[in-house]
């Protein structure tokens, strides 16, 4: 979550990260930011994400829960959590990314019958999870390929919006007609040659 760096001379245990610890590092942000803007404090907080905050924002709340826990002891100030709400949120890694990108990409014809026959038959997963699982096949990664080239200008999560195309292939058409792409202050236009 963000972008940041870490000291593996001086402070080698801020160097490994899991859901625990990104839960704990954001917990001290929102108290942070309660610091900074103080004013909020009364205010009720719900908590929402979607996509891997599925994962994220359940652990924030437990780790907000037990801080509040905490802060009733010894009477520091404990965050309002009311609740939070995740929508399209990734719950199971494998089973959220595996299985539904195989079926939703089949059944929105991103790719043939015989290509996701192909890819049951030989138990291929998901080639985005290579990384996480057993080393893949040659023949799923062809699969995964093949079903890459067939989607690679789609966007899965707007599959029925506009299909622009790619600026290689713009520039490559406006040189076959004669003109060049330009920027004026990030406002693309086009100029005759």
């Amino acid at each position: 979550m963000g972008f940041s760096f870490c000291d593996k001379d001086n402070a080698k245990q801020d160097c490994t990260h899991d859901d625990n610890s990104q839960s704990r590092d954001t917990l001290q942000a929102v108290l942070m930011w309660y610091d900074k803007y103080p004013e909020y404090k009364p205010n009720d907080l719900w908590l929402a994400g979607e996509s891997y905050a599925g994962v994220y924002i359940p652990y924030l709340a437990k780790q907000m829960v037990h801080h509040n826990e905490l802060m009733k002891k010894t009477g520091g100030f404990s965050p309002k959590l009311k609740g939070f709400a995740v929508g399209n949120g990734v719950t199971d890694w494998l089973l959220d990314n595996m299985e539904q990108n195989m079926d939703y990409g089949y059944w929105h014809n991103l790719f043939d019958e015989n290509t996701r026959n192909q890819l049951l038959a030989l138990n291929c997963p998901y080639y985005l999870l290579e990384d996480f699982q057993q080393p893949i096949s040659q023949n799923c990664t062809d699969l995964w390929n093949l079903v890459a080239n067939y989607t690679h200008r789609i966007d899965k999560y707007f599959i029925f919006g506009k299909c622009y195309p790619l600026q290689s292939e713009v520039r490559e058409l406006m040189e076959q007609a004669g003109l060049k792409m330009t920027r004026d202050r990030y406002r693309p236009f086009v100029q005759a040659t």
